[in-house]
């Protein structure tokens, strides 16, 4: 159902549906009566039964036109960045939705805030006229950018059909959060479906509520300028999950050339375990190149955090007493190792 089909719906309730619903809630709650100069009328109870009819029709239709969108799991599933156990937890249900006069429409279906992590998912759908596509690509592309088999570019396809190839976008913006760098995955359902995952990282935890909007662009291929939906959403932060912290002590705290390292921290997250290594820079030339680290025994590359020495997300056990980082530079050639050894007691 779309947000043009639910409003004529709300407009054209059968005298049938509301008589038999009053029958049917006399059975099960009286309406109000009211009593002495107060006494409703009959038009007042009529009022009321509409009242009550629209509830349900308001249910059935957000209902309706939500339950087939893709959420947050379902897109992400059989990527790199699938949505683990912990975070899904928290995965919250979203109504906001517009319809554009240009012939699409959109709305927000789900949201994930771990206090560190943001994740949106937003749907776009047009007519039978048009065919979806990310807006990061163009018709040279082949079909299978959007899930089709083939060997056509997405241009011939849809001169082929006599379809217009439609831009997609999204972008996500909070007041107490900064959204530089969010990322953007897309999964198509279909040539006119198009659902967009939204996501951004810190790695300090944010307010424990956000306000904000999602902003959507649809634009026909060759056409400038798009035409825009805003849809409002407030966030609230999944609890910081329980659990001990564990020092692990650097054995040699200058052993990479610029950086002395601090005691780590291995603390709980929603996604597994995260590890924190704090250090100062000794020789800004020099670490102003490094960029990445791995570990071996755990097997996990990270991205060195120059502001707060995060490490590694996503640490699938806390089952270690020990760990040597590498830390290695823009190419990514080892600079330096550093020896971690937990610190008992």
């Amino acid at each position: 159902m779309t947000i043009s089909e639910f409003n004529k719906a709300m407009n054209g309730i059968d005298d049938r549906f509301l008589s038999a619903w009053e029958e049917r809630q006399k059975k099960i709650a009286p309406l109000p009566e009211g009593k002495g100069k107060y006494e409703a009328r009959p038009g007042h109870r009529r009022l009321w039964v509409l009242v009550l009819a629209a509830c349900l029709v308001i249910a059935m239709a957000l209902t309706a036109y939500a339950a087939n969108f893709m959420g947050i799991r379902e897109a992400m599933t059989g990527t790199l960045k699938q949505v683990s156990p912990g975070e899904a937890a928290y995965i919250t249900p979203e109504t906001a939705a517009a319809e554009s006069d240009a012939g699409w429409s959109c709305a927000l279906t789900e949201s994930l805030y771990t206090g560190e992590k943001i994740m949106l998912s937003v749907t776009i759908r047009a007519g039978e006229d048009y065919i979806l596509i990310p807006a990061y690509i163009n018709g040279s592309y082949p079909v299978g950018e959007i899930g089709l088999s083939g060997n056509e570019t997405l241009q011939e396809y849809a001169d082929r059909l006599g379809k217009t190839l439609l831009k997609a976008e999204a972008s996500m913006d909070f007041t107490d959060w900064d959204v530089n760098g969010q990322g953007i995955f897309p999964r198509s359902n279909g040539t006119n479906e198009l659902t967009l995952i939204l996501s951004s990282e810190h790695t300090l935890r944010g307010p424990e509520t956000l306000t904000g909007t999602c902003t959507v662009y649809v634009w026909p291929l060759g056409q400038e300028e798009p035409t825009i939906e805003t849809l409002p959403l407030s966030l609230t932060a999944a609890p910081e999950p329980e659990g001990d912290k564990q020092i692990f002590h650097p054995v040699v705290s200058d052993s990479v050339p610029g950086m002395l390292f601090q005691d780590g921290t291995l603390s709980k997250s929603l996604s597994g375990y995260r590890l924190q290594l704090p250090f100062t820079v000794t020789d800004k030339g020099l670490v102003d190149d490094y960029l990445k680290t791995y570990c071996e025994e755990l097997d996990l590359w990270g991205l060195l955090d120059k502001s707060t020495g995060n490490v590694f997300y996503d640490i699938p056990t806390n089952d270690f007493g020990q760990a040597t980082i590498q830390i290695r530079n823009s190419d990514s050639e080892v600079v330096g190792t550093v020896w971690i050894v937990e610190q008992i007691g």
